[in-house]
């Protein structure tokens, strides 16, 4: 995603659980830089712990709740 200031909102509704917590850095900057000033950026998470692939189905990351607000501050 190569965006910049494109969008005054964004809905992320659980699409960063299926990154590696190791992409996560880039993955939240280019959301925000997607962003315009004063944009609104939504997303969920499932809160759990550890990482895990779903047989048949995708790749989930799980975060704490303070786990993930950390990535933001």
């Amino acid at each position: 995603m190569e965006f910049r200031e494109e969008f005054d909102r964004i809905w992320a509704c659980a699409s960063p659980l299926h990154a590696p917590h190791r992409e996560m850095d880039n993955v939240m900057l280019r959301f925000t830089r997607a962003l315009r000033s004063g944009g609104v950026f939504y997303t969920s998470i499932q809160e759990s712990e550890g990482e895990r692939v779903v047989e048949g189905s995708s790749f989930f990351r799980y975060y704490t709740r303070d786990s993930f607000e950390e990535m933001f501050s």
